[in-house]
């Protein structure tokens, strides 16, 4: 397009037979954006989680489209033209939202999981200590049956019976679960 406004397009074959095409084509004026803003600067998924970050471009008539980038694939994955984040595995990375005429936005993803998800322990076998992967934020333990399993204030789950129990990781918001079957001899 080199200005606003509507033409025929005419195809027409070279050769003998002179088949020809139309197309009504309708070019619009071009309106940059002056800026993007991203909803939500920081957000906490857990491995698998997907989620898409709402974007504010202005002005709202703007003909921008936005594309999005990753930083680290291996923590995040994002669609590039959807925006759709998906966590993939613990860390931190950035995901920056940029508009075609060079506005950017970004957003700091931070992936959180447990070292463990699942967990077998012998009855009287000692402890073994979870711990969350990918922020060094407050950890608060809980185990879902005292008579089975009980965790400590740094992770350490220690049996107290056979059965199953669930221990529980409550980090930056998100819920954590490793579930935890305690057999006998």
């Amino acid at each position: 397009g080199i200005k606003p406004g509507n033409v025929w397009i005419t195809a027409t074959a070279n050769d003998y037979v002179g088949k020809s095409a139309k197309c009504y084509l309708t070019v619009i004026p071009y309106i940059g954006a002056s800026s993007v803003t991203a909803l939500e600067n920081n957000i906490v998924l857990t491995p698998g989680e997907k989620k898409t970050v709402v974007v504010k471009m202005m002005p709202a008539n703007t003909t921008d489209s936005m594309t999005w980038i990753s930083q680290d694939e291996s923590v995040a994955k994002v669609n590039s033209s959807t925006g759709e984040i998906t966590a993939v595995a613990s860390g931190k990375t950035t995901v920056t939202v940029m508009t075609d005429s060079g506005k950017k936005s970004t957003i700091t993803v931070t992936v959180v999981g447990l070292s463990r998800t699942s967990l077998t322990m012998q009855y009287y076998s000692g402890s073994i200590q979870l711990y969350v992967e990918g922020t060094s934020e407050k950890v608060r333990w809980y185990s879902s049956d005292d008579s089975v399993v009980v965790v400590s204030a740094n992770g350490t789950v220690s049996t107290r019976g056979i059965g199953t129990a669930e221990i529980q990781a409550v980090v930056n918001g998100r819920t954590l679960i490793c579930k935890v079957t305690v057999v006998g001899y």
